[in-house]
Order: C-alpha cells, then sequence, then structure tokens
C-alpha cells in the first residue's frame, strides 16, 4: 500500500523502529535520539556523514568473548558478546587484528562479513548503541 501511495505521487511520512524498513521505503531519513535530531539525510549522505566511504565488517565468535580486552578504535563488541562490528578501511585495515582477537577471546571464529554501511550501522555510530525493541 505504501509503495502504491508513493508511486502516486502522495509524500509518506514514516515513523518506525524498523530499520531496514525505513531504508528500504525512505528518500530522506531523520535519526531521534533522546527527543533530539542527531542526524537527517538520504541514506548515502547519512552513511557519508557518520562513517565515509567504509565497509563494515562483522565477526561472529562460537562463543561469547571473555572480557575484558581492548578493542582497536571503532570496534565493539554486540550485546551478545559474541559479535564484533567494525568499519574497515579500503585494504582490510585492523581486520587481521579484530579475527586474532576475536579467535582468542572467543573461543573460535563461526562468521565473517562484511558489507556497505547501512542505516543500522549509521544509527550506532551516532547514537552510541542498538535498537531496541
Amino acid at each position: 500500500m505504501l509503495a502504491q501511495l508513493r508511486e502516486g505521487g502522495v509524500s509518506l511520512m514514516l515513523t518506525t523502529h524498523q530499520l531496514e524498513e525505513a531504508e528500504a521505503r525512505c528518500e530522506r531519513i531523520v535519526i531521534i535520539d533522546h527527543g533530539k535530531v542527531v542526524a537527517s539525510g538520504s541514506l548515502a549522505e547519512l552513511v557519508a556523514q557518520s562513517l565515509g566511504t567504509a565497509r563494515v565488517a562483522v565477526i561472529r565468535t562460537s562463543r561469547a568473548m571473555a572480557q575484558p580486552f581492548e578493542l582497536p578504535a571503532g570496534a565493539e563488541i554486540d550485546q551478545d558478546g559474541r559479535t564484533i562490528r567494525t568499519a574497515v578501511a579500503a585494504g582490510g585495515g585492523n581486520l587481521p587484528e579484530l579475527t586474532r582477537l576475536a579467535a582468542l577471546h572467543g573461543g573460535g571464529i563461526d562468521d565473517i562479513a562484511m558489507h556497505g554501511a547501512r542505516l543500522q550501522d549509521v544509527f550506532i555510530n551516532l547514537t552510541g548503541r542498538e535498537l531496541r525493541e
């Protein structure tokens, strides 16, 4: 229904915590944190402003990582304790060090994925935390 309305030339304002939906449907996005606008623009503009041209690496370990240990700047461990996320510059940057740390503290690596930045990555970068249901 939303797609049909847009095709008909209707402007829509969508308020959602479903970042994938906002990414897929919206031409302009406004991120609000604690009642304040922290960023606005197209997805490409938000990515460029907050993360630059870096890609995002996600490393998932076989078990929760034993902590504390120091991560390279910009890397963070998700709440599950098994996932490290970080922006990676062209050429791989700190990826070898992250995989070494993940294997050492997480009992082995289950998965490594690289992707272009998504709205969730922008949100985490701007607010410092993941969106919660």
